[in-house]
């Protein structure tokens, strides 16, 4: 029985690692955007968003991460007939059904994009290929993985990269525990021109995990307050004693987060087999990137 348990979790752990194997692969520039349509500059005060999930979530699930955070945007802002918002879940390989969602409003005055794991990477290659004139006001990036995530576009206004770095999974079952462990490893923890956020020091909570962080309903109303700061209300300036009171308020919170834990295949990088090879190239990848800009 042990065997053919063993070639289960090999068998599972492949195809969840193949799309980010696949990602790995892929010559620098061939994931892009395809944009079209009109780009005339806003003038109304309407805010968009369009938030993108890791390989695997189904963007209609409403118990997934990034759709209960998009509630609680929704019920925060939503409502407001002076000031319209609008918000949309989308998965990570669906730019081209978030672009044609943005362009379908006549104007708008700010818009954000929020991506998890594989959605953060996708969310980077979004905001950069935006079309000009109109600029990404906020980019957020949730434990971010992938191989073009690892700076803020120039046409980004404000940027966060919030990340963990724990490679453990307390209680979980040993493909996640495999799988947590390689992702870590990958995950984008230095943004050049974001507010890099270790989340595990700013909650003072070494149980948040890369397939967990997403539901963490603390980091949800920080995005929010990240919302209201730079989409909502960009003309009242935030202290910056006012911002380092607001997060190091979470930091004496416990874990508090309800959402169903929704395992993200995106993150199974170099589980075993194939995986392995996948995260090193990504790992090598990126090295490669950064030793570019260096030189």
């Amino acid at each position: 029985m042990f065997f053919p348990r063993v070639c289960l979790t090999l068998a599972k752990a492949f195809i969840y690692t193949f799309p980010v194997t696949l990602l790995a692969l892929l010559p620098d520039g061939a994931i892009a955007v395809s944009l079209s349509g009109d780009s005339d500059s806003p003038n109304t005060s309407r805010t968009a968003i369009a938030l993108f999930t890791g390989f695997g979530e189904d963007p209609a699930n409403p118990q997934t991460g990034l759709n209960i955070l998009n509630t609680l945007l929704q019920n925060q802002f939503g409502g407001n007939s002076v000031r319209p918002f609008d918000s949309r879940v989308f998965t990570y390989a669906q730019s081209s059904d978030a672009l044609n969602y943005l362009q379908s409003f006549d104007n708008f005055t700010s818009i954000g994009i929020i991506g998890y794991s594989l959605g953060g990477n996708a969310a980077s290659v979004f905001a950069k290929n935006f079309p000009a004139p109109q600029p990404i006001n906020l980019l957020v990036q949730i434990d971010s993985v992938g191989i073009s995530d690892d700076k803020v576009p120039d046409n980004v206004s404000k940027g966060f990269n919030y990340f963990q770095r724990n490679p453990s999974y307390p209680g979980g079952s040993i493909t996640q525990k495999v799988i947590e462990r390689a992702v870590t490893q990958a995950v984008q923890k230095n943004v050049k021109g974001a507010d890099n956020v270790n989340v595990e020091e700013l909650f003072n909570d070494q149980s948040i995990v890369h397939l967990g962080i997403d539901n963490d309903v603390r980091l949800h109303q920080l995005i929010a307050n990240n919302v209201n700061d730079f989409l909502i209300n960009p003309l009242t300036p935030v202290p910056e004693a006012t911002f380092a009171f607001r997060q190091s308020s979470f930091s004496n919170q416990g874990s508090v987060s309800t959402a169903e834990s929704v395992p993200e295949a995106s993150t199974t990088l170099g589980v075993v087999m194939f995986g392995a090879f996948g995260v090193g190239s990504l790992l090598k990848r990126q090295q490669q990137q950064k030793d570019k800009v260096d030189n």
